[in-house]
């Protein structure tokens, strides 16, 4: 496991006090990119400015939630406060706010690439908490680190197999194309939420049609306040629109997947990946456990018997 690294390398000599401007954008942020200000005074070099710039994004709230901040001579650094999958979109931009005398530098530099769980439905630190409880080694222990997050990793994705769906978000807009059996209706992925809905009338594949959000309904209709993503859009009875019963008919901007992972299924995915960690020594943590004669330790089914009823909720049978 690795925590990414940004630099930023900073070129300034401030001839007019006034504000700089950095702009750090990061998938990890929920309200990327963030703006931050900080104050440049006239003559301060380089250094001066990276100092004083670190002490901003040190104390702004969302950058300080996910890295930790730091300044070497005349470079910003950020350091992933967590071990996660890289962060392509990571960068550091700067430029001069109010003030005169920061070059501008609209991208940083990639030091050090991140590696851990990707679209994981437990952290690594709740899975060590998890076997801690359980009579496992110190939570304080890395030696297997590296053994945890891939089986983590495997647990979820065959969560995502059992299920049929999957419990993360995409982090950006994402475009996909449904086939409606029905003028009334078009079953989809699970939505999260909607940018736009345009329809394909005449099977031209432009989709130069956009329904209004007063066209259609978002269903369930209860779905987000119960932590469940919209699977079908229904229409409103008012409008005169309709969805065209043709391939690809439907095209929806969006963000897809879960709004969070649900808290059994993050049970489900502890469960799983402890029973298949502690596997490797002979161990299990549910189920019978059948010893031969021989002393051969026959573990049960990886899958606990009250994860399998948690998975089977969830699956989608379309």
């Amino acid at each position: 496991m690795t925590k990414q690294i940004e630099t930023a390398t900073v070129v300034a000599n401030i001839t007019v006090t006034g504000s700089g401007s950095c702009i750090v954008t990061s998938q990890y942020i929920p309200t990327s990119p963030v703006t931050v200000a900080w104050t440049c005074t006239t003559g301060e070099s380089s250094s001066d400015v990276a100092l004083n710039l670190s002490y901003a994004l040190g104390v702004d709230p969302y950058v300080s939630a996910q890295y930790l901040v730091s300044s070497s001579t005349d470079t910003v650094i950020l350091t992933d406060q967590v071990a996660r999958a890289n962060d392509t979109s990571l960068n550091i931009a700067l430029a001069d706010g109010t003030c005169t005398g920061i070059t501008t530098a609209a991208t940083s530099v990639s030091t050090l690439a991140g590696s851990g769980i990707t679209n994981g439905y437990c952290t690594l630190d709740e899975f060590k908490a998890y076997l801690t409880v359980r009579g496992g080694t110190s939570s304080t222990d890395a030696n297997d680190d590296t053994v945890i997050e891939s089986i983590i990793n495997a647990t979820s994705r065959h969560i995502d197999n059992i299920t049929g769906r999957v419990f993360y978000k995409n982090t950006v807009d994402e475009t996909r194309y449904f086939t409606p059996e029905d003028p009334a209706i078009v079953f989809i992925d699970d939505l999260v939420s909607i940018t736009s809905l345009k329809v394909d009338y005449y099977e031209l594949r432009d989709y130069a049609k956009t329904l209004a959000t007063t066209d259609y309904d978002l269903e369930p209709y209860n779905a987000s306040n119960k932590g469940w993503p919209y699977t079908w859009l229904g229409l409103n009875p008012l409008t005169t629109e309709y969805y065209p019963t043709v391939r690809k008919g439907v095209q929806i901007v969006g963000v897809f997947g879960f709004p969070s992972v649900p808290d059994d299924i993050k049970e489900a995915c502890l469960g799983i990946a402890l029973n298949l960690y502690q596997s490797r020594t002979g161990q299990s943590s549910a189920g019978n456990v059948t010893v031969t004669g021989a002393g051969v330790v026959i573990r049960p089914t990886d899958v606990p018997a009250w994860a399998q009823v948690t998975l089977k909720k969830y699956q989608r049978l379309i």
